[in-house]
């Protein structure tokens, strides 16, 4: 009887660890579920946004008069490009569905083929270009947090050159800005 006395709170701990130990369980595939929808969104969400900035990229290639606008361009391209393959790679180990190849010309895009003038193009594709590269900058670096250290990697890089990449269109802004007003002082005298 001492043993059966003795027993029995034995049994209620050890039935009480174990509901313990599955809501853990419940609780770690509920995060690893949640980890794994923010991984999607963030993997869907860069590619379209990536896909934008390529297409304003090609845009900038073929419409500037600017050199440094169209270097500019070709480099969004190009490193874009790059970072979309590797996202890809990601969604494909994790069966995520990317969006297709033949995204529709973005809202900009559409706006940017419709101007005549190369000078009003090239001034409003710069503002267009740093509004996309400010969205993208602060998605990556949201991303720097991730516990999946690929995409960790990719969103670090991927920040650092949004950044070069931002700067540098501001800084064309501002020469652009700088002989406009040149221009303009000139043709008041």
């Amino acid at each position: 009887m001492k043993n059966y006395l003795l027993m029995m709170p034995l049994a209620v701990l050890l039935a009480c660890n174990s509901g313990a130990r599955q809501e853990e369980k419940k609780d770690s595939a509920a995060n690893t579920e949640q980890s794994t929808s923010k991984h999607e969104d963030f993997i869907t969400g860069m590619v379209t946004a990536n896909q934008e900035i390529i297409q304003l990229g090609r845009l900038a290639v073929v419409r500037a008069e600017q050199e440094r606008m169209r270097r500019l361009g070709d480099t969004l391209v190009s490193k874009y490009s790059a970072a979309n393959a590797r996202l890809e790679q990601l969604a494909a180990k994790g069966n995520v569905t990317l969006p297709g190849d033949t995204l529709q010309p973005s809202r900009a895009v559409v706006s940017l083929t419709n101007i005549k003038d190369t000078r009003e193009f090239e001034r409003n594709w710069l503002q267009e270009v740093i509004a996309a590269q400010k969205d993208i900058s602060y998605r990556y670096k949201q991303a720097v947090a991730s516990k999946d250290p690929e995409i960790s990697s990719l969103a670090k890089e991927m920040a650092d050159f949004t950044e070069a990449q931002l700067d540098e269109a501001s800084h064309i802004q501002e020469d652009m800005r700088k002989l406009i007003n040149k221009t303009a002082k000139g043709a008041d005298m």
